[in-house]
Protein backbone atom coordinates (compact mmCIF):
# COMPACT_ATOMS: atom_id res chain seq x y z
CA UNK A 1 0.00 0.00 0.00
CA UNK A 2 1.47 2.75 -1.10
CA UNK A 3 1.75 5.71 1.94
CA UNK A 4 1.95 9.55 1.36
CA UNK A 5 2.12 12.77 3.35
CA UNK A 6 0.22 15.81 2.99
CA UNK A 7 2.27 19.04 2.22
CA UNK A 8 -0.29 22.31 1.99
CA UNK A 9 2.21 23.96 -0.27
CA UNK A 10 2.73 23.14 -4.12
CA UNK A 11 6.45 24.12 -4.68
CA UNK A 12 6.93 21.95 -1.69
CA UNK A 13 4.96 18.78 -2.65
CA UNK A 14 6.56 19.15 -5.90
CA UNK A 15 9.99 19.10 -4.47
CA UNK A 16 8.96 16.20 -2.57
CA UNK A 17 7.98 14.36 -5.34
CA UNK A 18 10.65 14.70 -7.27
CA UNK A 19 13.22 13.46 -4.49
CA UNK A 20 10.59 10.50 -3.72
CA UNK A 21 11.40 9.96 -7.30
CA UNK A 22 14.65 9.57 -7.01
CA UNK A 23 14.38 6.48 -4.36
CA UNK A 24 12.93 3.59 -3.18
CA UNK A 25 9.59 3.50 -3.13
CA UNK A 26 9.75 0.83 0.28
CA UNK A 27 12.76 3.36 1.66
CA UNK A 28 10.27 6.23 1.38
CA UNK A 29 7.41 4.62 2.79
CA UNK A 30 9.84 3.29 5.62
CA UNK A 31 10.78 6.64 6.25
CA UNK A 32 7.19 7.79 5.91
CA UNK A 33 6.38 5.56 9.04
CA UNK A 34 9.45 6.56 11.26
CA UNK A 35 8.30 10.33 10.58
CA UNK A 36 5.07 10.03 11.16
CA UNK A 37 5.87 7.79 14.42
CA UNK A 38 8.32 10.74 15.55
CA UNK A 39 11.46 8.91 14.98
CA UNK A 40 13.74 12.02 13.97
CA UNK A 41 15.11 13.68 16.72
CA UNK A 42 18.40 16.36 17.02
CA UNK A 43 16.86 18.03 14.49
CA UNK A 44 18.88 20.91 12.86
CA UNK A 45 18.69 23.19 9.51
CA UNK A 46 20.93 25.24 7.94
CA UNK A 47 21.55 26.82 5.13
CA UNK A 48 24.22 24.50 3.65
CA UNK A 49 21.62 21.41 4.99
CA UNK A 50 20.16 18.89 7.78
CA UNK A 51 21.70 16.71 10.22
CA UNK A 52 19.34 14.57 12.23
CA UNK A 53 19.25 11.37 14.67
CA UNK A 54 16.41 9.00 13.08
CA UNK A 55 15.78 6.29 15.58
CA UNK A 56 15.22 2.93 13.56
CA UNK A 57 12.17 0.59 13.90
CA UNK A 58 14.79 -1.91 15.98
CA UNK A 59 15.54 1.47 18.41
CA UNK A 60 18.93 2.10 16.97
CA UNK A 61 19.27 5.46 16.21
CA UNK A 62 21.43 6.63 12.99
CA UNK A 63 23.14 10.12 12.30
CA UNK A 64 21.73 11.73 8.64
CA UNK A 65 22.99 14.66 7.00
CA UNK A 66 22.16 16.15 4.24
CA UNK A 67 23.63 18.89 2.44
CA UNK A 68 23.17 20.73 -0.49
CA UNK A 69 24.60 23.89 -2.67
CA UNK A 70 23.89 25.19 -5.72
CA UNK A 71 25.37 24.93 -9.45
CA UNK A 72 28.37 27.24 -8.00
CA UNK A 73 29.13 25.82 -4.74
CA UNK A 74 27.55 28.35 -2.61
CA UNK A 75 24.77 27.71 0.10
CA UNK A 76 21.10 28.16 -0.93
CA UNK A 77 18.61 29.37 1.69
CA UNK A 78 15.83 26.36 1.54
CA UNK A 79 13.31 28.95 2.85
CA UNK A 80 13.87 30.93 -0.67
CA UNK A 81 15.38 28.58 -3.01
CA UNK A 82 14.58 24.94 -3.10
CA UNK A 83 17.86 22.51 -3.77
CA UNK A 84 17.12 20.44 -7.01
CA UNK A 85 16.74 16.85 -5.21
CA UNK A 86 18.23 15.12 -8.10
CA UNK A 87 21.36 16.81 -8.60
CA UNK A 88 22.11 19.42 -5.46
CA UNK A 89 21.60 16.78 -2.62
CA UNK A 90 24.79 14.84 -0.99
CA UNK A 91 23.07 11.82 1.45
CA UNK A 92 25.16 10.34 4.22
CA UNK A 93 23.69 8.08 6.80
CA UNK A 94 25.60 5.96 9.32
CA UNK A 95 23.08 2.52 8.65
CA UNK A 96 24.52 0.17 6.54
CA UNK A 97 21.74 0.98 3.39
CA UNK A 98 23.42 0.96 -0.36
CA UNK A 99 20.45 2.89 -1.14
CA UNK A 100 20.38 6.51 -0.98
CA UNK A 101 17.85 7.67 -0.08
CA UNK A 102 18.08 5.30 2.70
CA UNK A 103 14.68 5.41 5.31
CA UNK A 104 16.53 7.26 7.87
CA UNK A 105 17.45 10.31 5.01
CA UNK A 106 14.32 10.33 3.86
CA UNK A 107 12.27 10.66 7.24
CA UNK A 108 14.40 13.20 8.32
CA UNK A 109 14.14 14.65 4.72
CA UNK A 110 10.16 14.47 5.24
CA UNK A 111 10.98 16.47 8.69
CA UNK A 112 12.61 19.38 6.57
CA UNK A 113 10.03 19.67 4.40
CA UNK A 114 7.18 19.72 6.75
CA UNK A 115 8.92 22.31 8.91
CA UNK A 116 9.44 24.21 5.73
CA UNK A 117 5.07 23.49 5.02
CA UNK A 118 4.46 24.79 8.94
CA UNK A 119 6.82 28.04 8.76
CA UNK A 120 5.42 28.76 5.35
CA UNK A 121 1.35 28.45 6.03
CA UNK A 122 1.95 30.33 9.53
CA UNK A 123 3.89 33.30 7.81
CA UNK A 124 3.57 34.27 4.26
CA UNK A 125 5.87 32.27 1.52
CA UNK A 126 9.09 32.54 0.89
CA UNK A 127 9.16 29.80 -1.82
CA UNK A 128 6.68 31.49 -3.72
CA UNK A 129 7.56 32.80 -7.13
CA UNK A 130 8.01 36.95 -6.48
CA UNK A 131 5.92 37.22 -9.37
CA UNK A 132 3.24 35.93 -7.05
CA UNK A 133 4.03 38.05 -3.97
CA UNK A 134 3.63 41.57 -6.74
CA UNK A 135 0.75 40.21 -8.00
CA UNK A 136 -0.69 40.20 -4.58
CA UNK A 137 1.18 43.17 -3.57
CA UNK A 138 -0.99 45.17 -6.16
CA UNK A 139 -4.34 43.04 -5.48
CA UNK A 140 -4.02 44.84 -1.76
CA UNK A 141 -3.36 47.79 -3.05
CA UNK A 142 -5.99 48.42 -5.25
CA UNK A 143 -8.23 46.55 -2.32
CA UNK A 144 -7.35 48.88 -0.09
CA UNK A 145 -8.07 52.11 -3.06
CA UNK A 146 -11.27 50.74 -3.44
CA UNK A 147 -12.20 50.79 0.23
CA UNK A 148 -11.63 54.76 0.58
CA UNK A 149 -13.12 55.42 -1.87
CA UNK A 150 -16.60 53.60 -1.70
CA UNK A 151 -18.87 54.27 0.91
CA UNK A 152 -18.95 51.07 3.28
CA UNK A 153 -22.65 49.07 2.84
CA UNK A 154 -23.73 49.56 6.05
CA UNK A 155 -23.37 53.59 6.24
CA UNK A 156 -26.90 52.96 3.66
CA UNK A 157 -28.39 50.38 5.83
CA UNK A 158 -31.41 51.24 7.24
CA UNK A 159 -32.47 49.61 10.33
CA UNK A 160 -36.29 51.18 10.08
CA UNK A 161 -36.60 49.37 6.77
CA UNK A 162 -36.75 46.09 8.53
CA UNK A 163 -40.04 44.46 9.96
CA UNK A 164 -39.56 41.03 10.53
CA UNK A 165 -38.20 41.90 14.25
CA UNK A 166 -38.15 45.10 14.97
CA UNK A 167 -37.26 44.26 18.76
CA UNK A 168 -34.16 43.28 17.07
CA UNK A 169 -33.46 46.10 14.50
CA UNK A 170 -31.81 48.58 16.53
CA UNK A 171 -29.11 45.73 18.07
CA UNK A 172 -28.60 44.72 14.11
CA UNK A 173 -28.15 47.93 13.18
CA UNK A 174 -25.28 48.48 16.10
CA UNK A 175 -23.19 45.24 15.77
CA UNK A 176 -23.51 45.48 12.00
CA UNK A 177 -22.23 48.89 12.50
CA UNK A 178 -19.83 48.12 14.94
CA UNK A 179 -18.49 44.94 12.81
CA UNK A 180 -17.47 46.99 9.15
CA UNK A 181 -16.12 49.59 11.20
CA UNK A 182 -13.90 47.31 12.87
CA UNK A 183 -12.78 45.67 9.62
CA UNK A 184 -12.73 48.83 7.69
CA UNK A 185 -9.88 50.20 10.38
CA UNK A 186 -8.35 46.80 9.64
CA UNK A 187 -7.75 47.40 6.09
CA UNK A 188 -6.62 50.75 6.45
Amino acid sequence: MAKSITLHLAPLSAWFSRFAANGQSNEIERGIDLYRNSHVWDYHASRTGIHASVEDRQLAFYQVNVTWLNEWNQAVDPERFLPDPLVNLTMRCTCTSVNMPCEHVAAAVIYWISELDRKNREQPSMILPDADKRDYDRKLAFFRKLSKEKTASFADFDADSLHLRPDLQKEISRISTRVMRQIRDWVK
